[in-house]
């Protein structure tokens, strides 16, 4: 007869694995109801102090004190500053306008082909170290103004570095709102283009950070949309995938 199977031992409060072979702990399970519950009671917290504000006469100021706070702790943290003093933007310089399609339009090409211009426009001293940057402009032809504005921020690129191109956030998604009534404004920025985790580093030596730079001039081609024609109102709507979504 052979010698009879040594017993499995498992760590302390431990279990046997499962038909995988991992373990299940239970100080795992424990420290997760811990997290859990944390979580939970900072959550009602956050929710009381919320509460509070908007109670009471004065819930509009103690609102605006709120909103300032929250402002410059987000621009501390991507290294900008809020100016008090009125900002003048450059004006941005037209450049070219093209069709985006030319030619016989046949089954399959998208409704919106024939009916969109682009237009290009160069914004002098828009990037965070006085570059010039580039907007494309997607307008209808067919559809009387004035439109809604809406800023289109391209992503960044594959693993976090570089960016996506206009054209290629146009045919994604600016078109198509272009089509429905949107003029949108699909800007070339130069934080993207050299987004990476090594120029990251280079900015947090300066004291800002690689998107609080995007951030920046993000808003100086915001300034350039609202400045120009055919725009419905002194707003814009802000959108964008991946780190343009930000």
């Amino acid at each position: 007869m052979g010698k009879p199977n040594a017993p499995v031992l498992f760590p302390s409060k431990g279990t046997p694995p499962d038909r995988y072979g991992y373990p299940h702990y239970q100080a795992i399970g424990e420290a997760n109801q811990r997290f859990r519950g944390a979580y939970l009671r900072e959550l009602r917290r956050r929710r009381a102090e919320r509460a509070r504000v908007f109670a009471g006469r004065d819930a509009a100021s103690r609102w605006t004190r709120r909103v300032q706070d929250l402002r410059k702790g987000l621009t501390d943290c991507l290294g900008l500053s809020i100016l008090k003093a009125k900002h003048v933007p450059v004006p941005a310089r037209f450049v070219r306008a093209t069709p985006l399609f030319s030619g016989r339009v046949q089954p399959g090409t998208p409704a919106w082909a024939a009916d969109l211009r682009a237009y290009w426009y160069e914004l002098p001293s828009a990037g965070w170290d006085d570059e010039s940057a580039e907007l494309l402009v997607l307008r209808p032809m067919q559809k009387a103004g004035p439109y809604p504005g809406l800023l289109l921020i391209p992503d960044a690129g594959a693993c976090m570095f570089g960016a996506q191109s206009p054209e290629s956030a146009a045919r994604a998604l600016g078109c198509a709102l272009a089509a429905a009534g949107f003029l949108v404004a699909i800007p070339k920025l130069t934080a993207l283009q050299r987004f990476s985790s090594t120029h990251n580093k280079r900015r947090v030596l300066e004291g800002s950070c690689a998107t609080g730079e995007v951030v920046a001039e993000a808003a100086r081609a915001l300034d350039a949309l609202l400045a120009l024609p055919g725009l419905a109102g002194r707003r814009a709507f802000a959108a964008g995938v991946g780190l343009g979504g930000l």
